[in-house]
């Protein structure tokens, strides 16, 4: 068995035997201090690591440090560069570090052939780690905010949305029991602002779907039950439903229903004991109303529209989900679940549609000035891998298309986080997280970890059947 790393046309390296092979064949040996930078780099491919992370893994020792200074480790990097194939292995981006984008370290005994069953597991095994470093620097940027939260790091007052995106994501990490106080006085805090109809938008002044459909659903990760407020709420969501789902306000809004609220809303509502099963299951089947959809506007129905939007159709995947399989034959041809995942996986690291904007209709404050319409930031990248989770969870993919989606989630990522001293900021190419005094942006952090532990957990189901 040995530990090697595959690159282009044939080419492997050997961190055993500190060979460079082409096939059977050795082509150079690599400097051993090189390539012992090289295999801390791959343990965490698409990761940035400074050289002070790439020190101390090597050689914890402070005295040694001295050795693997910041142009001593630059050395290293250069003598890797020994062969054409090695030269863009590994690079470095100032004020970032050093990343290596090559294949995950492999075991093998056929390092020419094909990937072995060993090979495929211990690359989801990588997947996990580097999922794992990804989540780490995600919390260390959402634990660093002024409040427990704002939409924005340096925000000194908490908003409501906010609030429950933050809850949800540390509910979701590996390391929940490890923040279970700032739970708890997120929690105490969305307490005190409930009101009747649940949550409301401070710039709206009036409750609205997603933060109290959030509250639900966040109430019953924590308890499991709700108390007799909750229920209330629960069951004034489910009488506002319209036949094109729910709008922006708790209240009736046919007219101006939307996906984004319809999905939140649905999301509080699954396994409530306020409603029953066959009631819930009939509503869902009702979304689903054409022949042959598969993609879908910002609403209902915007069906199989000319430029799909890629949150809507994932989120109503994961809806689609959510149906039992009489319910699925009852619906039949009306939703093509085959052909959505295919939209799905075709698109979800695609910049476009990384970060997607919607203007909700129907805005107006009784008493105050209208506001028709407001921009909504959706952080598609949720949704898109919540989507790609069931997926990979009822086995619609094989092992070699695995291995590809998780290898385009890890560079995805990379390529839209910002690393700054351990902390992760989640971006996208159309959408600034800059906002001066108020800080980064901090609430697509929150969406990127509730996406990548739905990943996570499916990943984890795949390696323990194989």
């Amino acid at each position: 068995m040995a530990r090697i790393a595959r690159l282009n046309d044939g080419y492997w390296i050997n961190f055993d035997d500190h060979w460079l092979y082409q096939n059977d064949e050795k082509q150079i040996e690599l400097n051993k201090r090189a390539l012992d930078v090289l295999e801390y780099l791959a343990k965490y491919p698409n990761c940035y690591k400074t050289w002070k992370n790439i020190a101390i893994a090597i050689d914890p020792d402070p005295a040694q440090t001295a050795d693997y200074a910041p142009d001593t480790i630059r050395g290293y990097i250069k003598k890797l560069h020994i062969h054409p194939v090695m030269e863009k292995l590994v690079q470095n981006k100032r004020g970032s570090g050093y990343i290596y984008t090559g294949n995950k370290i492999e075991i093998t005994d056929n390092p020419t052939g094909g990937k072995s069953d060993e090979a495929a597991e211990y690359s989801l095994i990588s997947f996990l780690q580097s999922e794992e470093q990804f989540e780490t620097d995600l919390l260390n940027a959402i634990m660093y905010c002024s409040c427990k939260w704002g939409a924005c790091t340096f925000d000194e007052i908490p908003q409501n949305t906010n609030t429950c995106e933050g809850i949800l994501a540390l509910l979701s990490s590996r390391h929940r029991n490890k923040y279970s106080d700032t739970i708890e006085d997120a929690v105490d805090y969305l307490n005190n602002e409930l009101i009747e109809k649940g949550l409301k938008s401070k710039s709206l002044d009036e409750e609205t779907v997603v933060p109290t459909s959030m509250y639900v659903l966040l109430n019953r990760k924590l308890f499991n039950d709700c108390d007799e407020r909750t229920k209330n709420i629960i069951e004034k969501i489910w009488k506002f439903r319209s036949s094109n789902g729910w709008g922006i306000y708790v209240k009736k809004m046919e007219k101006y229903a939307n996906i984004g609220c319809t999905y939140w809303a649905i999301m509080g509502l699954v396994g409530s004991n306020s409603i029953s099963e066959g009631d819930f299951q009939k509503y869902i089947r009702s979304l689903f109303k054409y022949e042959n959809t598969y993609s879908f506007g910002r609403t209902i129905n915007d069906a199989n529209p000319r430029m799909p939007s890629l949150y809507a159709t994932s989120m109503m995947y994961i809806i689609y989900s959510l149906l039992s399989e009489n319910s699925k034959k009852s619906i039949g041809k009306r939703y093509d679940a085959e052909k959505a995942i295919k939209y799905i996986v075709d698109n979800f690291d695609k910049p476009f549609y990384l970060t997607e904007q919607e203007g909700i209709n129907g805005v107006e404050v009784d008493g105050k000035i209208s506001v028709h319409t407001v921009g909504w930031n959706h952080m598609t990248i949720n949704y898109s891998l919540t989507a790609l989770a069931i997926a990979l969870k009822n086995g619609v993919f094989k092992m070699d298309a695995i291995n590809e989606i998780l290898k385009r989630i890890e560079k995805v990522v990379i390529d839209n986080s910002e690393v700054n001293e351990g902390k992760m900021f989640w971006s996208a190419p159309t959408m600034t997280i800059e906002k001066g005094n108020r800080g980064k942006m901090i609430f697509p952090s929150m969406h990127l970890i509730m996406g990548l532990s739905e990943i996570r957990e499916a990943v984890m189901e795949i390696v323990k059947t194989m």
